[in-house]
């Protein structure tokens, strides 16, 4: 027998044998993640230990939450594991396994009368490609199987364009390492000593969910750029359609008055009949913190919509040391002290039905908050607004950054009416861009591609577009020569330019509007279409 087969029974002996006698802790990391070109990812559950343990092996660009991969099944409350075809529940695999006939979990436990408790369904429409008996498993034999499995797995993702392997990350054990042999049950099993075991039994703070590798790639990134630029439409897109959690995110937009209590929770009065009484309302963080750690299955995320307008520090308080991520489990690096009030609700309140609302209790396990790997969070920032509530440094580097360019589509080239006059807003943003960034020496402050999403009259454009401009950049440059509130128009037949302020647009400013569009050298579209057909005729 070769040596990657000997080492992988070895690690399936291991892994029954820890999830038979998990007292003294899970040690996830004493395991190979590299079989035959796969990845290796075993899994016992988080927080407590799974009914249904499994090992996936996991080829190009497939996931455990979006894919398909062939994975051992551990009933091990019914003696029962099945060798499947696996298929994420979380998202939609963009390939298929195309195999027909194959018998589902359920129908196998149907066909033997065994009544299934309500987590043990979990995976009842998985396809069975074999089954075994657990207490007299044949390790031998399951190993055999999974390598027929594995080679229509490998052909498949060819098939599909994809590669049959992901790049090498650990090597097999060698043939001179000592094995430790013991005995459980009828199964002998053979560990590896010469891997380190990261278990700690002794000390009391070692987090219980570190005994599972994390499932989802935490995520904490601000998407920042210049106002209208799309940078919400970019979250929606990252977290509904990339990450897949399309009902599983928190939205909050923060300004001056948000603070610690609206964003987090506190006590409020409530009026019950007649009588006002006092009850903890969680806000954002809270909610979202409980689902996550009660469906660590799914990921979550929280949405921050325009961070920098509202004081982070005082906003977050102490919970921006949770911020702090471990590279390996993705958990909080540092918990923090759960304040009394949240402490209290946390660990007392109750549903309707009379349900803890934390239902996984190690989400305030020592009355300590740590956020869990499946809560990512996710930010906007409007870069013209960076002097509200300036972020410093520490707050800064617990973030990625990523910048979100204006784009431009033809569909999205809406129109200006002035005074019976056709203008079309790209032409238009273009020009005026070029005036902030001369006169601020920055793109901080220029206007994004939505920052107009629909036909625009001459009100409309007055209310939004031109109180940006003034308010922002104009206002502070009147009377100078930076100054861009410049209408071109004719007096005696003779053009002159006109500097204005925002009020003199009101009540009518058409005629200024329109010799503003002439000073930014902005043609109506009937006047450009003309030019056009003259220099075609050339």
């Amino acid at each position: 027998m070769d040596d990657l087969k000997q080492s992988m029974i070895d690690n399936i002996k291991y892994f029954v044998m820890q999830f038979s006698d998990s007292s003294n802790g899970i040690d996830i990391n004493a395991y190979i993640n590299y079989y035959k070109g796969l990845n290796v990812t075993p899994s016992f559950g988080v927080g407590n230990l799974s009914s249904i343990p499994f090992i996936s092996f996991l080829g190009d660009g497939q996931y455990t939450q979006k894919g398909i991969y062939p994975v051992i099944l551990f009933y091990r409350l019914r003696n029962t594991v099945f060798l499947s075809y696996g298929i994420s529940e979380t998202n939609e695999p963009d390939i298929s396994w195309n195999i027909d006939n194959a018998e589902t979990a359920g129908e196998f436990f149907k066909r033997e009368k065994i009544k299934l408790s309500n987590p043990e369904k979990k995976y009842n429409d998985s396809l069975i490609f074999k089954s075994y008996p657990l207490d007299t498993l044949p390790i031998e034999e399951l190993v055999d199987d999974l390598d027929d499995i594995i080679e229509v797995y490998k052909n498949l993702l060819i098939n599909s364009g994809l590669n049959s392997t992901v790049p090498f990350q650990r090597p097999p054990r060698s043939k001179n390492e000592k094995r430790e042999r013991f005995v459980i049950g009828n199964l002998k099993f053979t560990t590896d000593p010469t891997i380190e075991d990261d278990s700690n039994p002794n000390n009391d703070d070692s987090d219980a969910n570190d005994m599972e590798t994390p499932k989802f790639e935490t995520i904490q990134k601000i998407f920042f750029g210049t106002p209208g630029g799309g940078k919400s439409f970019r979250v929606k897109k990252f977290i509904e359609e990339e990450r897949g959690a399309k009902d599983r995110y928190f939205r909050v937009t923060f300004h001056p008055d948000t603070d610690y209590a609206s964003f987090v929770g506190s006590y409020k009065p409530i009026m019950k009949g007649n009588e006002i009484t006092y009850e903890y309302v969680p806000q954002v963080f809270t909610r979202a913190y409980i689902a996550a750690w009660n469906d660590q299955e799914h990921e979550y995320f929280i949405d921050i919509e325009e961070i920098n307008r509202g004081n982070c520090a005082q906003i977050f308080g102490d919970l921006f040391q949770l911020l702090d991520r471990k590279s390996d489990t993705g958990l909080s690096e540092y918990p923090v002290k759960a304040d009394a009030d949240l402490c209290y609700y946390l660990t007392n309140a109750v549903d309707e039905d009379g349900n803890p609302i934390l239902k996984n209790k190690d989400g305030i396990k020592n009355n300590e908050l740590r956020l869990p790997a499946n809560l990512s969070i996710v930010a906007t920032m409007n870069t013209s607004d960076q002097s509200l509530f300036p972020m410093d440094s520490a707050f800064k580097r617990r973030w990625d950054w990523e910048y979100v360019p204006s784009t431009f589509k033809e569909e999205d080239n809406y129109n200006i009416i002035i005074g019976g006059k056709t203008y079309k807003w790209h032409k238009f943003l273009k020009e005026v861009n070029d005036k902030i960034k001369d006169v601020t020496d920055s793109e901080d402050k220029q206007m994004g591609a939505y920052f107009i999403k629909r036909n625009v009259d001459e009100e409309a454009f007055k209310s939004k577009v031109m109180y940006y401009l003034w308010s922002e950049i104009c206002k502070e440059e009147y009377k100078t020569q930076n100054n861009f509130f410049r209408s071109k128009i004719k007096v005696d037949g003779n053009t002159d330019e006109k500097e204005f302020t925002f009020n003199e647009l009101y009540p009518d400013g058409a005629k200024l509007l329109i010799g503003f569009m002439k000073y930014l050298k902005v043609k109506p579209v009937e006047q450009a279409e003309e030019d056009e057909e003259e220099s075609g005729d050339e």
